[in-house]
């Protein structure tokens, strides 16, 4: 289990006119394989991030098989904080939505693809268990 890393992602731009302006590229920092980004550069003052990102299952910890995405980023956040009970779906939307906020305020604007492994049209959904102003493509707002 401890090499083994199930699913990653991948953010690929291809043409030579896109590649021109690629200005950043990277990962999630906790290196959990969770999202993967490209930084475009539009024109004078516009920039662009694309984010790739896969959203674990709502799961349980005793529940789930040991070579899932779920249980391996629960073992590698239990190494990295010893002391804390984080679950892996609920850090992934935290540290998403602090990367995003980052993000906008280096002044980009944001393209979000995702699995989020939920029905987003459903009433009630856990998609966002922090409070967030953000205003999602389902909402009748949008």
């Amino acid at each position: 289990v401890q090499n083994y890393k199930p699913g990653r992602t991948v953010s690929i731009i291809c043409g030579n006119h896109w590649v021109a302006r690629v200005i950043e590229r990277g990962e999630d920092e906790a290196n959990l394989g969770r999202w993967s980004h490209i930084g475009l550069q539009g024109n004078q003052t516009t920039k662009i991030l694309h984010i790739t990102w896969y959203l674990v299952c709502n799961q349980n910890v005793a529940a789930v098989g040991e070579k899932t995405a779920f249980m391996q980023q629960d073992i590698l956040l239990r190494q990295k904080f010893p002391d804390k009970h984080l679950n892996p779906r609920r850090q992934s939307v935290m540290d998403m939505q602090l990367f995003i906020t980052k993000k906008q305020r280096e002044g980009y604007f944001i393209i979000l693809s995702t699995d989020g492994n939920e029905n987003l049209s459903a009433t009630r959904r856990g998609y966002c268990p922090v409070e967030s102003d953000t205003i999602h493509a389902f909402n009748r707002d949008h």
